[in-house]
């Protein structure tokens, strides 16, 4: 408004430009310098709900892994993991967070190779924790991925689900078919 004073004009950030952080940030990826990360809960509890209705193989117990990873500081996934019993009762807090929270990586180095992945990707609006763990606010978009491994034997090894910031993160895939002539040469022999 006119006459109201002089006030200085607040400088807008330019967003940063995703990249792909997945080898650093992906559950299934080995640690990184490049990454960090911080358990905010590391403990035993009775296996949810949704979990054994969709999975009831997974057991009646089960270890929940809360972490936050970064890249050079700045929060880029929650990550939400639960192990069964079985598999996650091998694990220590310490040895996590020594691996810099790699989760199936640490599992495989203690015997639990994951031999399978199953993924779904979604768009979310930030719940209150996932919004404050990765600084954003309540309500904002954030990419969601949900994983489940399996070892060689189909057993469950963890279901993972993780919520990247979309202004931080992006994610690539390269799917190759195969050639179609050396399938027709295949079926020919």
């Amino acid at each position: 408004k006119r006459g109201s004073g002089t006030f200085a004009r607040e400088q807008r950030r330019e967003a940063a430009a995703p990249r792909d952080c997945s080898p650093v940030l992906d559950a299934t990826a080995g640690p990184s310098a490049a990454a960090s990360s911080r358990t905010i809960a590391f403990e035993h509890i009775a296996t949810p709900a949704f979990l054994l209705g969709a999975q009831p193989g997974f057991g009646a117990n089960a270890l929940l892994i809360r972490q936050i990873r970064y890249v050079e500081r700045e929060p880029v996934v929650f990550e939400t993991a639960y192990l069964p019993e079985e598999i996650g009762g091998g694990l220590t807090r310490r040895r996590l967070d020594a691996d810099r929270g790699a989760i199936l990586t640490v599992l495989g180095a203690l015997g639990h190779r994951s031999a399978s992945l199953e993924r779904e990707f979604a768009a979310l609006a930030a719940d209150p924790v996932a919004a404050n763990s990765l600084g954003l606010p309540i309500g904002a978009p954030v990419f969601n991925v949900r994983m489940l491994a399996r070892d060689q034997r189909h057993r469950i090894l963890a279901y993972v689900n993780c919520l990247y910031r979309p202004d931080r993160y992006e994610a690539h895939a390269t799917i190759d078919l195969g050639n179609p002539r050396r399938h027709r040469k295949r079926e020919r022999s």
